[in-house]
């Protein structure tokens, strides 16, 4: 059972992982979620750490939150989830296309388990171990 990410495919397990401490990092209040108040976060005075994407988020969204990352410098994922699903995961009802992080190490651990998650998925394509920085 896998999921599709642009050429990437994901395993169910890391998907799930990700969004698992994507929801921790919620409950510590270390996250900003929605459109508008990422797009706060991203323009305030210290900025998040790392702004994670969902998959289905509409194109004007996704150009709008593209560009203010890029504009402020702050790294962004666009994660295999759709916006219902990420929205479950920060522990809402409604449909969330953008969650900033507001904290470093849970930033940290994000990448990594993001990082982990398509380096599996190559390794399920492949038949070996690839890892990406």
């Amino acid at each position: 059972m896998q999921e599709k990410n642009s050429n990437e495919t994901w395993k169910v397990e890391a998907i799930e992982r990700f969004l698992t401490f994507l929801g921790l990092c919620r409950r510590a209040g270390k996250t900003a979620h929605g459109t508008p108040l990422v797009c706060e976060a991203l323009a305030s005075h210290k900025p998040p750490s790392l702004v994670i994407l969902s998959q289905g988020a509409s194109a004007g969204t996704a150009k709008k939150i593209k560009n203010k990352c890029d504009f402020y410098r702050v790294p962004m994922l666009t994660v295999p989830a759709t916006p219902e699903r990420l929205g479950r995961a920060v522990g809402k009802s409604a449909e969330i296309a953008a969650v900033a992080v507001l904290d470093e190490s849970f930033a940290g651990k994000l990448r990594n388990l993001y990082l982990s998650g398509k380096a599996s998925a190559d390794a399920a394509d492949e038949g070996v171990a690839v890892w990406q920085k």
